[in-house]
Parts: C-alpha cells; structure tokens; sequence
C-alpha cells in the first residue's frame, strides 16, 4: 500500500506478492480500511502498465477480488483496487502477481519436462534449475530445515534483532529472487507482518499447518512439536507425508523415482509401480545390489527414445553406439538385456 495509515484498501490476506504456475487459478482480494468510505464511487481493478487504459472488469465474490483463471505469463503484472479509478491519490492497494514459467512442479525451459525437487514449509521451485527457492526462516535442498526463531538466510546465518541485520523481527518483510516474491518472516503474518501464527499454524506468513498428535500447536518459526506428529507425518517438522507426491520415494519424499512419465512408485524401495520397475528413458537402477530403484542417468540416444548401456565412465554417442557394453547388456548398441 502507498500509505500506511490513509489507504483505502489493503490485501485481504496480507500478502504484496502472489505466486501462481502456469494454468492455475488464482483471486486476488482486498479489505476495506477504516479510511474508506462507502457510497462515494465504483471499485475498480486495473492493472499497473494499463493504467491509462481502464479498468478490468469485477469478478469473483465481487469487486473487492478479482480472478484469474488459467494464469499465462501475460498475466504476470502489478494489480490495483481503485474507487473511481482515482490513481493519483495514492490510496489504491497493490498486489504483484508472479507467474511461473512453468507449471506447478516442473522445471527445465521450454519443455518444462522435468520434475522439481519436493519444497517442503512453502519452498518455490526454480523453473530454470528445478531446485527450491527456501522461504526466510529454512534452509536445505527440500527446506527441510528450519532456523529456528529469528533467523533467516540461505543457512540461518542472519539474525533479527537489536544490533542485527534487522533491528526488529516483526515487522520486516523479506524478497526472494523470482518466481518467490515476498514474505513475512517464519512466524509472523499480516499486511506489516507484525501479527504472530495463531495455535495451530507456523512458518512464513504463518501459511503451513501443524501436524502435531492430539491437536497440539507446534512451534510458529519451525513447526516442531514437544510431542509425536499425528498419524500420517514424520520428519523434524511433521511435514512428511506417509505416501509421497507422485514422482519422489524415501523417508522424506526427496528421491526421485524416475519413472515413465512421472509416475509413482513405492515409498521404501523407489520400484516403479506402473511400468513393473522399467525405468524413465535414460535412467537405470542403481546397482547390482538394487534393482528396484531408477537412480542412475545412463544417457539416451535416438532422439532420447531409447537408453543407454554402456559400460561405465562410458557414455554412448547420439547413435547410440558404446566402446564397450555393461555387463547385463549386450548386442547393437547394447540394447540386448
């Protein structure tokens, strides 16, 4: 908002920055402030490199949201509410919306092709490079691990507080690289983030959900519980799931199973269930000693239709021709199992 105190409108949830994938849904809604006074013009949406050309047109529960349906990279933009479409007072709110290149979970530019790794507490998958962007207050490849109260950065390295980085730990608002956006810092929420998590809710802009047994609340900057996690979560936090997402394996759901066509495979032994253990193209298990899991990129040929299985430290050539086989292959290209 432009000013704290007079503006006429505020985000509904607090939040400046939305981020939305590619094909999603998404609404964006405002509050009244006490400054606001009814029956005085039309509320209006424009968005901000369309000032000069109009309004968008109400939709939703009504004119304090505005939807946006199967969201493109056009609609990636800055957003305002307006009574009578007045710009020059300065008492309009503003919401950034961030749209992906990708769909949700996938990476790897065009294509898209590609699984990302699992984000865990509200951690944004990099479109470019399919790592997680960790939200301020976790760290680690999946965002696994939390700082702990008051600290932030890309390893908990920064601190809050009287003589720190940040002098105060409420009311401070942290931006990450794109496609993130901004946020609150891990147990605060609110359009200043000066509100703390209610019982039952934890992490930045307090957005994740306490998995603790018997209803207990956990703790708001990392979501740990003094107990067990309720039936159904595990790990540090009681984030992980017993039954994975589709496409990853293992005790936190971080393994990817590599699969054809992304699909699922068992928990504890990565065994693709669909395919009956075959492989993604290009992938082969792991070992000898562990043929269920598909954790080895082999290399393709043919356009990436079909897999290599050369000896190795071998790699084959886009013909798919080997030096040598690996023992359990033999024959043209070694394609004879």
């Amino acid at each position: 908002m432009a000013n704290r105190f007079l503006g006429h409108f505020q985000p509904g949830d607090g939040r400046l920055t939305k981020t939305v994938y590619s094909g999603d849904d998404i609404t964006l809604s405002v509050s009244t402030t006490d400054s606001y006074s009814s029956g005085t013009g039309e509320i209006r949406w424009s968005t901000f490199s369309n000032f000069a050309e109009g309004s968008l047109s109400p939709s939703g529960d009504g004119v304090l949201s505005y939807t946006i349906r199967s969201a493109s990279k056009s609609d990636a933009d800055v957003y305002g509410t307006f009574q009578n479409n007045a710009v020059d007072n300065r008492l309009y709110s503003l919401i950034r919306v961030i749209v992906s290149d990708c769909p949700r979970g996938r990476w790897n530019l065009p294509l898209c092709d590609r699984l990302c790794d699992n984000c865990y507490n509200g951690g944004i998958c990099h479109p470019q490079s399919g790592t997680c962007i960790c939200p301020p207050g976790f760290m680690g490849k999946n965002c696994l691990t939390a700082c702990g109260e008051h600290q932030f950065g890309w390893e908990c390295e920064i601190k809050c507080g009287v003589g720190n980085v940040l002098d105060a730990c409420s009311g401070s608002q942290i931006c990450l690289p794109d496609p993130y956006g901004c946020d609150c810092l891990s147990g605060y929420t609110g359009i200043y983030c000066e509100e703390q998590c209610t019982p039952g809710k934890f992490g930045v802009d307090c957005l994740q959900y306490c998995h603790c047994a018997g209803g207990v609340p956990c703790d708001a900057f990392t979501g740990s519980c003094e107990g067990s996690c309720e039936d159904g979560w595990s790990g540090e936090g009681c984030q992980v799931p017993s039954v994975c997402p589709v496409g990853y394996y293992g005790i936190n759901c971080t393994e990817f199973c590599n699969c054809p066509d992304l699909s699922e495979c068992e928990k504890d032994s990565g065994f693709c269930i669909s395919s009956e253990g075959q492989c993604e193209i290009g992938f082969v298990a792991e070992s000898p000693e562990k043929p269920d899991r598909c954790a080895t990129f082999a290399g393709c040929f043919e356009s990436c239709s079909k897999t290599c299985h050369c000896a190795a430290t071998v790699t084959c050539d886009e013909s798919g021709s080997c030096t040598s086989c690996h023992p359990r292959w033999s024959g043209d290209n070694c394609q004879t199992g």
